[in-house]
C-alpha cells in the first residue's frame, strides 16, 4: 500500500480544498487524488476513530476540518515513507 507522494505539492491548498467538503469521503478523495493515492485503506484506518469522525462532522469551519485532514495526510505520508 506504499505510495510515492509528490515532492512538490501545495499542502495548504490541498488541505483547504479538501476541507471545503463536509463529507469525509469526498474530502479524502480530494487528498488522495492530490497525492496519487488510489487506495482508501489508510483513510479507513484513520477515520475508524469515532472521535475523529465526530470532530470532522461537527466542525463548522473549514480550518477546523483542515486540521483533522492534516493529521490524515501525515499518516498517508508516513506510509509512503514505509512507516
Amino acid at each position: 500500500m506504499s505510495i510515492s507522494i509528490p515532492q512538490a505539492f501545495d499542502r495548504h491548498a490541498l488541505l483547504m480544498n479538501a476541507a471545503a467538503h463536509t463529507d469525509i469521503d469526498e474530502a479524502c478523495r480530494v487528498i488522495q487524488r492530490g497525492i496519487g493515492q488510489t487506495d482508501g485503506g489508510i483513510a479507513g484506518i484513520f477515520f475508524s476513530d469515532d472521535e475523529k469522525v465526530a470532530g470532522y462532522q461537527n466542525a463548522s469551519d473549514p480550518r477546523e476540518r483542515a486540521l483533522i485532514l492534516s493529521e490524515y495526510l501525515d499518516l498517508e505520508a508516513s506510509f509512503s515513507r514505509g512507516g
